[in-house]
């Protein structure tokens, strides 16, 4: 798991953001799109990589359609700076993520007036995760998210045809016995980030170079 760099200018946006929205229930939500890898092509020839990659092309569904997805912010991994999101293993965005794991989230904080687009590649950590520190952020994802809230993972499959409905009653899991298998932490580790304040009127684009350092840069709305 990628520690965190050092004090990337954009992280303190987000997070004085988050808090100045935080009586906003709804500010936790954002919008989730895996790309393509034609995109993901043509950001490299942007940051002018010298590396080789497949240029085959292979879009958000395996079909090619684009898939939208909106999940709940759990904040930042510890020691990192990869947001954090909760998913079922046997949903449909594990497939999407698997075919091509690069995505962008949009995030919209209407008290403020800000929005932020976070373009990074996404990860999965599932129960047969074998690195220690990632299982670890895992289970603390599983420790603090609401009994309410995983009982979804308990549930039928998602996407199925309809169970009767005494299946989606009962008892959430224990959250002292660990996560059940389908429980799965989503990670984005930001490789770009475009932050736009409409009351304002700036917009500030920031990039992580190849040395790992982060560059600024102001740009019109």
């Amino acid at each position: 798991m990628t520690e965190a760099s050092k004090n990337p200018p954009w992280r303190d946006a987000i997070e004085q953001s988050i808090e100045k929205n935080k009586e906003l229930k709804y500010s936790k939500y954002v919008q989730l799109v895996p790309l393509s890898r034609s995109v993901f092509i043509w950001w490299l020839h942007h940051q002018g990589s010298s590396k080789r990659w497949n240029k085959e092309k292979a879009t958000v569904r395996p079909d090619g359609r684009p898939a939208n997805r909106t999940v709940v912010s759990r904040g930042f991994v510890d020691g990192t700076d990869q947001l954090q999101f909760t998913a079922d293993s046997r949903s449909e965005k594990m497939g999407d993520v698997a075919h091509q794991p690069w995505g962008e989230i949009c995030w919209y904080f209407e008290d403020t007036w800000e929005q932020f687009r976070l373009l990074g590649l996404v990860g999965v950590i599932g129960c047969d995760e074998e690195d220690f520190r990632k299982q670890e952020a895992r289970l603390k994802a599983w420790q603090a998210a609401s009994p309410k809230s995983l009982r979804q993972f308990v549930d039928p499959p998602p996407g199925r045809p309809r169970a009767p409905k005494e299946e989606f009653e009962g008892d959430p899991p224990n959250q002292e016995e660990g996560p059940v298998e389908t429980f799965c932490l989503v990670t984005l580790e930001p490789k770009e980030v475009d932050y736009y304040s409409l009351k304002e009127k700036r917009r500030k684009l920031y990039k992580l170079g190849e040395e790992g350092e982060w560059s600024e840069e102001e740009v019109n709305p």
